[in-house]
């Protein structure tokens, strides 16, 4: 996605969402096994490939829980189950 491509057609959530995706990929080591150990427990073990690589319902979840946190503060159930992804949130928000 081109930023400015996403900035003159998108809307606010849809811009958070994609932040989302972004932010996940870019997450480093630690973070990155917290949010698969977390992908795997929510989506299964097929949730992560052997190469990194998230399922679809996986990675749109994440993406979704993302943006929630980040309009409302709050965290969505899926999110509750786990501190770690709690803590990367956190510390993408401030």
């Amino acid at each position: 996605m081109q930023s400015k491509t996403a900035t003159k057609f998108c809307d606010f959530s849809t811009f958070i969402h994609e932040t989302g995706h972004l932010f996940r990929t870019t997450l480093g080591k630690r973070d990155q096994e917290i949010a698969n150990e977390w992908a795997r427990r929510s989506f299964g073990k097929r949730a992560v490939a052997e190469d990194g690589r998230w399922s679809t319902i996986a990675e749109e979840a994440f993406a979704n829980a993302f943006v929630q946190y980040m309009k409302t503060g709050e965290f969505p159930d899926i999110v509750n189950r786990s501190a770690g992804i709690k803590k990367i949130f956190v510390q993408f928000k401030d």
